[in-house]
């Protein structure tokens, strides 16, 4: 199944059995680099793309989808721009005060704040084939076009959770 899929069709985002619901984890996504960003204005759902290579909380798979659904507020806030590289988290906080809601704060390095909430989240882990065990070395303006997770991959799902579930 591709990336792409898991925010786009609904049907895909059935949510596993695990003993803990790492959705609710203060800093589980440090280390962590976020690669992209999606939104799709149909359902109202943000997804963000995660290299979960480098992630110091989360031991299975390369690969990561926070999805946010039913979207209610998102905002990136940056220092300065950079040039082709990843955003390193280096604190998570989920906000989940409210029953009815899901919220998250991101700090990542270089200087960058995300900031997404909405009404559920799905945290999708799995593996995609062919990228490696490390992440490529950034050098020059591009972004290299291999080594990385993109929307397009397809991704063998280990496990998918749900801020519904509050355990």
């Amino acid at each position: 199944m591709r990336i792409e899929s898991l925010l786009v069709d609904a049907n895909n985002r059935v949510p596993a059995q695990v003993q803990w619901n790492p959705l609710l984890v203060e800093d589980l996504l440090l280390e962590a680099c976020v690669l992209d960003f999606r939104y799709v204005p149909q359902t109202s759902s943000v997804g963000v793309l995660l290299d979960l290579r480098t992630a110091l909380q989360i031991d299975e798979g390369n690969t990561g989808l926070l999805i946010v659904e039913n979207t209610l507020k998102m905002a990136i806030s940056i220092d300065k721009p950079h040039g082709a590289m990843v955003s390193t988290i280096v604190g998570s906080v989920p906000d989940t005060d409210t029953p009815a809601t899901y919220g998250i704060e991101i700090a990542c390095m270089p200087a960058a704040v995300i900031t997404i909430a909405g009404q559920r989240a799905l945290f999708h882990v799995g593996n995609v084939d062919g990228i490696g065990d490390a992440q490529p070395m950034l050098e020059g303006e591009e972004f290299p076009t291999e080594g990385f997770q993109r929307w397009e991959s397809d991704i063998a799902l280990v496990y998918t959770t749900d801020s519904l579930s509050r355990s």
